[in-house]
């Protein structure tokens, strides 16, 4: 059986510097997906985020970034999920081409259903499940990173998550490394190797005895939560790229908990178009 899915995005930015190394930047973003044979499926992402720089002699930058967005089903009667984050970041070069960065990140996520609250029974391990208000989860990351350009691109990173739910099964605790890395090759080829592992620890005491199946958008989890690719990219004559990519994931499912292993194996062919200078 055949399934169709569209899709439409898009964003629009503004940016301005008001001088001594402040900058302001405003951006608004619009996904909508619609899936013509499940219309229970179509949905809405919207965001809105307002950011502020400031960079000083010292090469040391500061910024603040705060963001609000909604998830909107269309077959439901309100607001399927809204949460707002405040993050702060600040970086400063450091030795040998390298420069790093550190952020903060606090945030709240409101979810269009009711909370899961268990009742352990008197006797045994045997659990009853009874709805409470709506779900609401509150986040805190820290995340520190390295990078640098020349005469390579590299960057690696450590995020720690901790989410406090008041929904049995969401309550976690989760550790993510990543790194993207983009070398030059001989026969004007360049490889690119991204890759990111995430170990989560859910903190509700019994979630090893029962299932708890989430809401997704769609029938996989919404995130790779481990994954290796490579993608070796290589110009060829009158403008066009060919490039091959071979991506591993260790994907979560929908159930919490659960995991499973996909490999993706493929090429492309690219063009673009450009005007020449007269």
């Amino acid at each position: 059986m055949e399934e169709s899915r569209w899709l439409a995005e898009g964003q629009i930015q503004g940016l301005w510097d008001i001088g001594r190394g402040r900058r302001l930047q405003i951006t608004g973003s619009l996904f909508d997906q619609s899936y013509p044979d499940s219309l229970n499926r179509d949905y809405q992402r919207r965001r809105v985020e307002i950011s502020f720089r400031k960079t000083f002699e010292s090469r040391l930058s500061l910024s603040i970034h705060g963001d609000t967005r909604w998830l909107d089903y269309r077959e439901t009667q309100r607001t399927d999920e809204k949460g707002w984050g405040i993050r702060l970041a600040g970086g400063h070069p450091l030795r040998w081409g390298w420069h790093g960065e550190g952020t903060f990140r606090i945030g709240e996520d409101r979810f269009g259903r009711r909370s899961l609250k268990p009742r352990r029974e008197p006797e045994g391990d045997h659990y009853e499940y009874e709805l409470g208000p709506d779900q609401k989860d509150g986040v805190r990351t820290v995340g520190l990173s390295l990078r640098r350009l020349r005469p390579f691109i590299f960057r690696t990173g450590y995020t720690l998550t901790a989410r406090s739910s008041n929904s049995f099964g969401f309550s976690q605790i989760r550790h993510e490394f990543s790194m993207l890395a983009s070398l030059a090759l001989p026969w004007t080829m360049d490889l690119q190797i991204l890759g990111t592992l995430q170990s989560a620890r859910y903190t509700d005491s019994g979630i090893d005895t029962v299932y708890v199946l989430r809401a997704g958008e769609d029938v996989e989890a919404r995130d790779d939560n481990n994954s290796l690719t490579l993608r070796l990219r290589r110009p060829l004559r009158d403008g066009p790229i060919i490039e091959l990519r071979a991506a591993w994931y260790r994907n979560e499912s929908l159930l919490v908990g659960r995991y499973y292993d996909k490999w993706q194996v493929g090429w492309a062919l690219r063009w673009g178009l450009r005007k020449e200078d007269d």
